[in-house]
């Protein structure tokens, strides 16, 4: 190799280091056209490739080069980290890493290459058997051993997790991933103390670790432990604007982002990191079918894990009943594990045309089953909640993909074509801090059962207040809230208002006894009784929806409201004060309240909400004035009304598909307002 050839190659590779790889590859393809045989020269073109989207072109050199020197380590691991990236070509990354490490043991990469294979496809006892062989090759590998420490984790094998990582804080106590793991045992044994003082030890060792902040964050929040909360905070989101500015992922996932900061533009930037890196997995990827012709129908999928006892599930209970079976085929996908379904489950199978139970699928197994199916509008149900499928649908199995009530904010993924949202939680001038097109219904976006029951018939079963440890009189004031959605700013007014009426007592949700601990401290530093928070004892749906008509007054939360919550105050005939916030998620309480007719108990300000509270418990003929608007006539008439909304969504389906079969650009729709029908004299 001459010198000029060898400082050229040297300078290819600073190129795809420093993330240039078409410029590299420019360069290599010349040095090749006058020295064709330069190994280096073609390994490294081949990386390029591999890169920029070709794997056919980087599969074939790299081959061609293995076998002329199967003695090169490196051409190995490339060769299985470039096809890993490869979605065509996931077999060929299983043959290839096989024999390299049939060949060579050590090769660390290549084992955990197989193992997120497998873990991708939620396959972890067999990432598991990877990870212990792995380990068993390469004993001391550090890395190994966490990967499998982590995939412990994931199996519920918090006893081998526990054996593995207490090992390895002996010999590597210098390493940050070992108290973060221990922190996520310590979290799901339900010890936040633990857990918080573990990511604490993390972040000491690696200021900038990757989640330990994060969930230190996010675990103060949910036993409301608010020392240094604000500092935390701005901590985690500084060092996330700075690694968005260098093009890394942010510290903290899209779910975390909009339940700390109501800031579209923020919440948008971190949504659209996280969505690139599952849309990278998903590189490769067939586009869109085109919608299929069968008549007048449409068929639409919906895909979840919470179609059973869970808040998701209740919210649909009647909702595929309702479709129109003469225009409209429901598929619904259901990801939880059989053991799981219960009455609702049942009662939504009932009213779908297919269900299909893809708990356990790979990603690529359940996007060619919605392909197969000729799905025409696949509807996400989750969002960056945990469980989500997102890398499905960055698969794009269906030619309209829309996500719709289980994420209030945007997914910031380009493989969703429209979230389906209303003018208040939505505003059209914020449509610019959305990947998705907004499809706007003609009422709130949070639908509900239309067989809930309402506040007379939940009062017959409600029982006395001292059956729910409450006070036989004096008001009772109500946030039945998950921790983390509680701040210390809001929690002052509430406690301000308990001083102000002296017989109030407030009414939170049974949570956990770290969080309770802190709450009552926090009451006490304020001169407030702590006895006189009540913690909830958990109750099925109905129970809970029964004892809620005790209270008298329900106070909602700052940056994310409440959601379901608020929609069950206003079920139960409960008055409620909302604040109207910056983001999709502080803005669906007050959406709540509109669509029932209550404008009025939606305010922009803090000393607003203060002041129209007090207001509230000092008048018990305006609390009743509210329950009076709050009828099951008011109630069935909107938030109640199922069919009506499900006729909205039906139209924006529709004229999703009309926009796709035009191929016109995608932009937002609003549901055509339908005329009544009059009733036959």
């Amino acid at each position: 190799m001459t010198t000029d050839a060898r400082s050229a190659i040297r300078e290819s590779a600073l190129l795809l280091q420093s993330g240039q790889p078409l410029q590299a590859k420019q360069m290599l393809e010349a040095i090749l056209g006058s020295s064709p045989q330069l190994a280096d020269a073609k390994h490294l073109l081949g990386i390029c490739l591999f890169q920029l989207g070709d794997p056919e072109r980087a599969a074939r050199i790299m081959r061609e080069l293995l076998q002329q020197a199967p003695h090169r380590q490196d051409i190995w691991v490339n060769y299985v980290l470039g096809l890993a990236k490869a979605v065509d070509y996931q077999e060929e990354m299983l043959r290839a890493a096989g024999e390299a490490l049939s060949r060579f043991p050590q090769l660390s990469a290549v084992w955990l290459t197989v193992a997120k294979y497998y873990d991708d496809r939620r396959d972890w006892r067999q990432a598991s058997r990877v990870l212990q062989q792995a380990v068993d090759s390469v004993p001391q590998d550090v890395g190994l051993r966490l990967a499998w420490a982590r995939c412990e984790l994931r199996l519920g094998n918090t006893s081998r997790a526990q054996a593995l990582l207490g090992q390895l804080e002996m010999e590597v106590p210098s390493n940050a991933e070992v108290p973060f793991l221990l922190g996520k045992i310590a979290e799901q044994a339900g010890d936040l103390d633990l857990a918080c003082a573990c990511w604490s030890r993390a972040l000491a060792i690696q200021p900038e670790h990757a989640h330990a902040l994060e969930q230190l964050v996010i675990a103060k929040r949910r036993c409301c432990d608010w020392i240094d909360a604000d500092a935390l905070a701005d901590r985690l989101r500084a060092g996330s604007q700075q690694r968005l500015d260098k093009g890394q992922a942010p510290l903290e996932s899209p779910l975390v982002s909009l339940s700390l900061f109501a800031d579209n533009a923020y919440n948008f930037r971190v949504a659209r990191a996280a969505a690139c890196r599952i849309a990278e997995k998903g590189r490769g990827a067939s586009k869109p079918p085109a919608p299929t012709a069968r008549g007048n129908k449409i068929r639409v999928g919906y895909l979840s894990d919470e179609l059973r006892d869970h808040p998701t599930g209740l919210l649909l209970r009647d909702f595929f009943q309702c479709h129109d079976q003469n225009a409209f085929e429901c598929v619904i996908y259901m990801d939880h594990a059989p053991t799981l379904s219960d009455e609702i489950t049942s009662r939504i199978s009932a009213a779908a045309w297919k269900v299909h139970n893809i708990h356990g699928w790979e990603h690529q197994a359940v996007a060619q089953k919605i392909a197969d199916d000729q799905i025409d509008v696949l509807v996400d149900l989750k969002g960056w909640r945990s469980g989500n499928r997102l890398q499905v649908f960055a698969l794009r199995p269906a030619p309209i993909q829309v996500t719709f009530l289980g994420y209030p904010g945007t997914t910031g993924a380009d493989f969703f074509d429209y979230i389906i949202a209303d003018d208040y939680v939505l505003p059209v001038d914020q449509a610019r801090y959305f990947s998705e097109r907004p499809a706007y219904v003609n009422r709130c976006y949070q639908l509900r059962a239309e067989s809930q029951q309402t506040g007379q018939a939940l009062r017959a079963s409600a029982g006395d207040r001292s059956d729910h440890g409450l006070p036989e009189s004096g008001l009772v004031l109500v946030s039945f809230n998950q921790a983390y959605k509680l701040d210390p700013i809001m929690m002052k007014i509430w406690l301000d208002l308990m001083r102000d009426f002296p017989e109030s007592v407030l009414w939170l949700l049974p949570l956990n006894p770290t969080c309770q601990r802190n709450l009552r401290e926090f009451a006490a530093q304020h001169q407030i009784d702590p006895a006189r928070l009540v913690f909830a004892d958990w109750k099925d749906h109905q129970q809970h929806m029964a004892r809620l008509t005790h209270a008298d007054l329900y106070l909602d939360t700052r940056i994310y409201t409440g959601h379901t919550t608020t929609a069950d105050a206003l079920v139960c005939q409960v008055p409620a004060v909302a604040l109207s916030g910056e983001h999709f998620a502080s803005r669906v309480s007050a959406s709540l309240l509109q669509q029932v007719g209550l404008e009025s108990c939606v305010v922009d300000s803090l000393e607003e909400y203060r002041e129209l509270a007090r207001q509230l418990l000092s008048q018990p003929e305006e609390r009743a004035r509210i329950r009076s608007v709050l009828t099951e006539e008011n109630l069935r008439r909107t938030l109640l009304n199922t069919a009506d909304f499900v006729r909205d969504l039906e139209d924006l389906f529709q004229q999703m598909l009309d926009a796709r079969r035009q191929a016109g650009e995608i932009q937002a729709l609003r549901a055509r307002q339908r005329t009544p029908l009059l009733e036959e004299s």
